[in-house]
């Protein structure tokens, strides 16, 4: 998530908001916007993909797609039973399950013409000169 939310910011156009595929990519992303001093969501609207735990306390409260995961999981166990019991039973299937946008506050409208700060360099990447 670090290095694919520098990589965005270094495009010529960078984007005006971010989506994290997962917890982790979240966390780097978010790590990396910070290191950026990209404030959130002033310069750069954030979401992410599953409401984990610290998604409401983080500041700001981020924006998720959250999708039931217990739902999911059950699922998934029933099909796999089903096909312990029938291994060629089981015809192909096409599952959707019901996802939930939980807006919280590290999304806004698009600025105009948003453009990334290209320096400093990430906080972690700086080369100190010491005598």
């Amino acid at each position: 998530g670090y290095q694919c939310a520098l990589r965005l910011l270094a495009l010529k156009q960078p984007p005006t908001a971010i989506f994290a595929a997962n917890n982790l990519m979240s966390i780097g992303a978010l790590r990396a916007l910070h290191a950026m001093r990209i404030r959130v969501p002033s310069d750069m609207s954030f979401i992410g993909f599953d409401d984990l735990d610290l998604a409401e306390i983080l500041d700001p409260p981020l924006t998720v797609i959250d999708r039931p995961m217990e739902e999911q999981g059950a699922l998934a166990m029933r099909l796999l039973l089903a096909r312990i019991d029938e291994p060629n039973g089981t015809a192909p299937q096409r599952i959707v399950l019901e996802t939930r946008l939980l807006v919280r506050k590290s999304t806004a409208p698009p600025r105009a013409a948003v453009r990334a700060p290209r320096t400093p360099k990430p906080r972690n990447e700086r080369k100190e000169n010491h005598p």
